[in-house]
């Protein structure tokens, strides 16, 4: 390799490289320090926040910042509502598991069309489909009786007015 400068002048150019390099590095390192705290703020102030609500409290004191107390009472409200209604999805069968109750008790001759799921106002299932006769019908009815989560299961009389391929449409109350 060709220097064209003196060893004095390289030593000097070499010595304001290594200072420019280390005041990039250390404007880079005091930039990232300056973000980390901003970012951190937020958390910072919200910690010191919960940490004096939660020593006025220990001590029985009212705490300070009256909206800081209804935000608290908001937020634990909000969550005791979302809490009930989990738990009440919870409690209640899935969609599928009572599809497939329904799809357990059809029997040879049954030809289902649709099933129909409505929530309100009162939980209810209507099947509608095609017997292949009067018996076979009927067989289907009770089978559906039959199962536990089925509370009350509507087959219109008027349905067994045919003997062969007949239309029907049962309405069932149940818990989904």
């Amino acid at each position: 390799m060709f220097t064209f400068l003196p060893k004095i002048d390289r030593a000097v150019l070499e010595k304001e490289y290594r200072k420019r390099v280390a005041a990039v590095f250390f404007g880079l390192l005091a930039l990232l320090m300056l973000v980390a705290s901003v970012l951190a703020l937020p958390g910072f102030v919200s910690l010191l926040v919960k940490n004096i609500a939660t020593k006025s409290l220990v001590k029985n004191q009212p705490v300070a910042d009256s909206s800081l107390h209804s935000a608290l009472e908001a937020q634990v409200a909000d969550i005791r509502s979302k809490t009930d209604f989990l738990k009440g999805v919870i409690d209640t069968p899935s969609l599928i598991s009572l599809i497939e109750k329904i799809d357990n008790r059809i029997l040879s001759g049954i030809t289902l069309n649709s099933i129909t799921l409505e929530r309100l106002p009162s939980p209810e299932i209507t099947i509608s489909g095609v017997a292949s006769s009067r018996d076979v019908l009927v067989s289907f009815s009770k089978s559906l009786q039959g199962e536990p989560s089925f509370t009350n299961i509507v087959l219109p009389v008027s349905t067994l007015a045919k003997s062969k391929d007949i239309s029907f449409s049962i309405r069932i109350d149940s818990h989904f």
